[in-house]
């Protein structure tokens, strides 16, 4: 019964607000051009209102005739009406009304000191709305931490930062955050994603906050990458970089260095480049269902051919090294010269016998000779996949615990070479100590000829893999992504440090070595008469390559750098330090293609026992 009175009550209260006759007050609402009056009653709105209450005591009512004026430019006349007919008539239907009216209402309630209205209203938000206000939790937040009075969705947004903090990322709307709201989310624990999502965040909305700015930073002038420093100064500190893997690291922070700190970025560079290659580690321990590093995407047919060519007849690195540290094989030797004849006459490559005959007291040192070797190897294996340059003095050092002979052989190369550059004892050694060494060349040349007559270079491979069989879906991946590194040589948008980082990445240090081992192939094949009588155990030239030359981790050696030497037209000389001999200096071979471009001096790598390293001239 009491409810059909109030309910009768409320209806003859809205009948009144919409009756012109014993109004007493005019409340002016919005801004030009949206703006209307409403007629009100003073007694209502100080009854109902907290806020109107305290605006009134300060409006003394006139005895002139005129009606009392309160004007509310803040709010939208179409938000008022509602909040109006509540205020006459205690109820309020949410049905007809979307989302964002609703926050309207709630925003409009809260200002108007509606208590009753903001707990009904915030209940039924957390109820029945709370995947839309995930999607759209900026616009909760701001509106929730300017209002006291929404506490209840203070609450919700708190726990949802705490516990559920992805869901705020990932949001739509998530570049509309405020920076606080930003960084509250990126220091916390529980972010279960990888980092480098947590940069790309981060970046993502840096650039919304700089609408002017694209999402390409080659393209960004000083002024450019010093407004994105600015937009994230605040926020940079709160990334766990040494979170990051090394290609995630080469591929999404190196490109934005100008925005990090010096001294930070100096720190992550010696971690990067110094202590071999990362891994990306998550922030928490929960990761079955995270995708915690970024890789570059193999296609269904490369996956397939480097696992299969990764197991492939691997031979052992212990025979490898008993062999290569003993006689060098006379069929090789063979090719060297058979190369030397028939494709350059005019230059003779020099050829040094390794069968060299021991006396007592030498054959008596190679067994342990060959087990220092083999134990350096292993501990090679352990090195970054290309290390930063480093004295040729460390060389010696490394040797000390080898024979007299090696160390003389490593003071009489000091007198020409200053520095040395590992690469990794992984079996692609000399692919990659092969590829860096070029790149290097590239981007320290100034001659705009020289660095496009090596783009076109490379370019020329594709027709060389065409002509020897291969389809397009086997190279066209590594083919594209080698070609951008080299673009970001050619045009000096990559330096030094981002060279090293590009080789340290392990998704991009394994595509240029697969890439070089099929142009190496591509080249074998394609002049197999030359080079097939060379090839021991009666092999055919196809198997052959598919065996040492395509598969990964199989070391090369003279028939590898050949072809790679003519298929590129890149001359390299090669110091062997191989321990068979008795001359106290590094004998060095020249592998130079058939057409010499002059103005190309030769790589020049180190072999020792199962990999190669790249020397460095003095000046």
């Amino acid at each position: 019964m009491n409810n059909k009175f109030l309910s009768k009550l409320s209806q003859n209260l809205l009948e009144n607000l919409n009756d012109d006759k014993y109004h007493d007050i005019i409340i002016e609402v919005g801004n030009d051009p949206n703006v209307k009056l409403f007629r009100s009653h003073m007694f209502i709105l100080n009854c109902r209102s907290p806020y109107f209450q305290k605006i009134l005591l300060t409006n003394e009512k006139k005895n002139d005739g005129t009606f009392t004026q309160i004007k509310l430019p803040n709010i939208l006349p179409e938000t008022f009406q509602i909040i109006l007919k509540y205020i006459y008539g205690g109820s309020l239907s949410l049905e007809e009304y979307d989302d964002l009216n609703i926050i309207k209402i709630l925003k409009a309630a809260s200002e108007f000191n509606l208590e009753e209205l903001i707990d009904f209203l915030q209940s039924f938000l957390i109820e029945n709305k709370k995947n839309w206000m995930e999607q759209n939790f900026n616009i909760i937040h701001e509106m929730s931490f300017e209002n006291d009075s929404l506490s209840d969705l203070q609450k919700f947004c708190t726990e949802l930062k705490t516990n559920e903090p992805v869901k705020i990322l990932k949001s739509p709307n998530f570049v509309s955050i405020s920076e606080i709201s930003l960084i509250s989310i990126i220091q916390c624990n529980n972010l279960r994603i990888s980092e480098v999502e947590v940069w790309d965040y981060v970046l993502k909305w840096g650039l919304a906050q700089n609408p002017e700015l694209s999402s390409n930073p080659s393209n960004y002038t000083k002024e450019n990458f010093i407004a994105l420093k600015n937009t994230l100064q605040r926020c940079i500190p709160y990334i766990r970089f040494y979170n990051l893997s090394s290609n995630e690291f080469t591929n999404k922070v190196l490109p934005y260095k100008k925005i990090i700190p010096k001294e930070i970025y100096k720190d992550l560079l010696k971690y990067f480049l110094e202590s071999g290659s990362k891994q990306s580690k998550p922030r928490t321990n929960n990761t079955s269902n995270i995708n915690t590093k970024i890789v570059i995407p193999l296609n269904a047919a490369m996956k397939a051919r480097i696992a299969s060519q990764s197991t492939t007849l691997n031979v052992t690195r212990e025979s490898e090294i008993t062999s290569q540290s003993t006689t060098s094989n006379t069929a090789q030797e063979s090719v060297v010269t058979s190369q030397s004849t028939t494709s350059n006459t005019a230059r003779e490559p020099e050829v040094t016998s390794h069968s060299t005959t021991l006396n007592s007291s030498q054959e008596a040192e190679v067994p342990s000779q060959q087990t220092w070797e083999y134990e350096q190897s292993l501990r090679m294996i352990e090195t970054p996949l290309v290390c930063t340059t480093k004295d040729i003095q460390s060389l010696y050092q490394e040797y000390e615990g080898s024979a007299e002979i090696y160390r003389q052989r490593v003071m009489n190369l000091a007198e020409n070479y200053n520095k040395i550059r590992r690469c990794r004892s992984d079996g692609n050694s000399f692919y990659r100590a092969f590829a860096f060494a070029w790149f290097e060349r590239i981007l320290n040349s100034n001659d705009l000829s020289f660095c496009q007559s090596a783009l076109n270079k490379f370019a020329a491979t594709k027709t060389l893999l065409v002509s020897a069989g291969y389809d397009s879906f086997v190279y066209e991946d590594a083919y594209d992504i080698i070609e951008r590194q080299i673009d970001g040589i050619v045009s000096k948008e990559h330096d030094e440090d981002m060279l090293l980082a590009m080789f340290q990445a392990e998704e991009i240090s394994s595509y240029i070595v697969y890439y070089l081992r099929l142009v190496t192939a591509a080249y074998l094949k394609l002049y197999r008469e030359e080079y097939e009588p060379f090839l021991e155990f009666e092999l055919e030239m196809d198997q052959f390559c598919a065996t040492f030359v395509e598969a990964m981790d199989q070391e090369a050696d003279h028939l590898h750098a050949i072809a790679l030497v003519n298929a590129l037209n890149v001359p390299v000389e090669i110091g062997y330090m191989n321990g068979s001999d008795t001359m106290d200096c590094v004998s060095f071979r020249e592998f130079y293609p058939n057409t010499i471009d002059n103005i190309f001096m030769p790589l020049i790598l180190l072999y020792r026992p199962a990999h190669y390293d790249i020397l460095y001239r003095r000046d």
